[in-house]
């Protein structure tokens, strides 16, 4: 899928959540900093990487290849749904990153949320994504980096740029994603790999979600995301919703019934998604009958219709979720 084609797709549905003018600005890579008494740098390590390796066991692969190579690869590494928009923000990231002269600092931006960090060294801000044409990186910082860490720090404002577009406030889990890509032995599967052409496409009314629904083999409903938990999904994670009670047409058609009998019963399910990369997230969906109300709001007696909500909480990060919101199984991408 053509970068453009799914950001105008998103636009449509109004889950760009931080597109001013297209913009993504706000987000920003950081470092971890090691130096002397001196104050000079002894080391530092671009904060992604140290993650994967001391809290997640990841095989960090370090290289001399030129930084361009070494990006080149990392974007291979993804599957090819999920890398256009990505590359987009490479090359613009590229294009118009700004070396800060020796001597200065970025100030933190706080929205790393980091737990970990070398004794006697500390966490220093690498880049602010300062808007669309202005990416800060600290000079100091960069001149110290491998080739490796350079990329690394490119990928990482790339793909937390993506995913600021669908709602992200934090950059944990485009954190995690690079820290992926730089460890061989991660694999990736593509998020539409044996997704039905008869698939329904569903979002959540509160943002955050874009997922297809669809019956399979056994007539059960399975859920394939696309955005969960105001990020990208990277690799293929499905959730199989285990309850003859769902029908997600009626999240598509929205049927009207006559009569009040059902109205505050209903029916939920909760288990854990399926996925090769980050596949402990817990998945919630409910059924609910409801009364039926008019455009002001006002309850119309005597019918009633089946809504759907969706909730996710985050396996890999605490206190990680979002809130119960309703689902739109009608949705159509241009």
């Amino acid at each position: 899928m053509k970068a453009n084609f799914l950001i105008g797709g998103l636009m449509a549905l109004g889950i760009v959540a931080n597109a001013k003018a297209g913009g993504v600005d706000g987000g920003g890579g950081k470092s971890i900093v090691c130096r002397n008494s001196a104050g000079n740098i002894t080391s530092t390590e671009i904060l992604d990487l140290y993650e994967g390796r001391v809290m997640f066991g990841k095989n960090i692969t370090e290289t001399a290849e030129p930084m361009a190579v070494q990006i080149k690869n990392a974007l291979n590494q993804i599957p090819a749904y999920s890398r256009g928009l990505i590359e987009v923000y490479v090359n613009q990231v590229q294009k118009n990153m700004k070396i800060a002269p020796a001597g200065t600092k970025l100030l933190p931006i706080d929205d790393s949320f980091e737990v970990i960090a070398p004794k006697d060294c500390s966490v220093e801000q690498a880049a602010n994504y300062y808007n669309d044409k202005l990416i800060l990186v600290s000079g100091d910082i960069w001149a110290n980096l491998t080739e490796t860490g350079k990329a690394a720090l490119i990928l990482h404002e790339a793909v937390y740029a993506s995913n600021r577009l669908v709602g992200a406030t934090n950059s944990r889990q485009s954190r995690h994603i690079v820290a992926n890509i730089f460890d061989p032995s991660t694999r990736w599967v593509d998020i539409k790999d044996q997704l039905p052409q008869q698939a329904l496409t569903c979002m959540s009314m509160g943002g955050g979600l874009l997922m297809w629904a669809f019956k399979d083999q056994n007539s059960s409903w399975t859920l394939q995301f696309q955005v969960l938990g105001k990020s990208y999904v990277m690799s293929k994670k499905t959730f199989s919703v285990m309850n003859a009670g769902f029908d997600f047409n009626e999240a598509k058609n929205f049927p009207i019934k006559q009569g009040d009998d059902l109205v505050g019963t209903g029916t939920s399910t909760t288990g854990f998604a399926s996925s090769l990369f980050e596949d402990s997230d817990v998945i919630t969906v409910s059924k609910k009958w409801e009364a039926v109300k008019d455009n002001q709001g006002q309850i119309i007696k005597g019918y009633q219709t089946p809504r759907y909500y969706f909730s996710w909480s985050s396996g890999t990060f605490p206190k990680t979720s979002t809130s119960e919101s309703l689902l739109n199984c009608s949705v159509v991408i241009p």
